[in-house]
């Protein structure tokens, strides 16, 4: 989704996104990846594809103002400070590796951090395995347009 708000916005059109907020920290995360980190956002309760049409109704109706707001300020040289927090390490530990594992998918599954399909840790062994695949520093944060 932040892409997709990364393309829109280079093409000149203001963009706000609507996002639950447990994945607030996941926006913000993309955002960064993407070299956008004042992206501008609102926070919903729940998830829309959970909802039924009258409460998906009813939450984006109380962040309305908010959305406007959003897509009305004045965003060209103002210093508005980003939207961001360190990342944080989590430790799910089991008996075994496969406990550990099913640890960490039921917490990411209850906070609604994947589709239901099993998700893998991003280990440091991991991500320096991923990183290999490109030329840039790991402290490189975005992409170079």
């Amino acid at each position: 989704m932040v892409h997709d708000l990364v393309e829109i916005e280079k093409k000149g059109t203001p963009a706000v996104l609507i996002v639950s907020g447990r994945f607030e920290q996941d926006l913000k995360a993309s955002a960064r990846a993407f070299a956008m980190p004042d992206v501008r956002y609102v926070v919903v309760p729940w998830i829309y594809r959970n909802l039924d049409f009258e409460r998906a109704i009813r939450q984006t109706e109380a962040v309305f103002d908010a959305l406007v707001g959003e897509l009305t300020a004045d965003v060209n040289g103002s210093s508005r400070a980003a939207k961001t927090e360190p990342t944080q390490v989590q430790r799910f530990e089991g008996d075994n590796y496969l406990e550990a594992l099913q640890m960490m998918n039921r917490e990411f599954l209850n906070r609604d951090w994947g589709d239901g399909f099993p998700l893998m840790p991003a280990t440091v062994r991991e991500v320096e395995k991923m990183l290999q695949g490109t030329n840039l520093s790991p402290e490189q944060v975005g992409s170079r347009n």
